[in-house]
């Protein structure tokens, strides 16, 4: 009897082990299996106001270009910079406080570096932004 539930319980633990590590995969893709959009920001742009459009294209104080810069904005609304927030495992996102948590891909990327554009997260045209 005791062999049966130990029998059970190991095949319990298996299926758990491996339901985990199959949901796991979906979080740990590697960027070659990512689609090919940088900003990672399709999944989400039913439920904000996102759009592709970078910071003006000019040359920031390092004379870099600034729509080289890869991070992506909510543009949800806001009435302080305290209403916006650095989000995304790399912090390549820039949200208002009010929006949920925004999870995004692990990976690191030089565009991803917004104090290498200059730029801060912060509420500009009352939209949480890049700028």
């Amino acid at each position: 009897m005791l062999k049966k539930i130990l029998g059970l319980l190991i095949i319990i633990i298996l299926i758990v082990v491996a339901i985990f590590l199959v949901s796991s995969l979906r979080f740990f893709r590697s960027p070659a299996n990512q689609p090919a959009n940088s900003n990672n920001n399709q999944n989400f742009s039913e439920n904000y106001n996102i759009n592709d459009n970078r910071p003006e294209q000019n040359l920031n104080t390092n004379q870099q270009v600034v729509s080289d810069f890869c991070g992506w904005s909510t543009n949800t609304a806001c009435q302080t910079n305290d209403d916006c927030q650095v989000d995304g495992c790399s912090g390549q996102v820039c949200r208002a406080t009010t929006d949920d948590f925004i999870g995004t891909t692990c990976e690191w990327r030089d565009c991803y570096d917004e104090a290498q554009y200059n730029l801060i997260c912060q509420c500009y045209n009352n939209q949480c932004q890049w700028h």
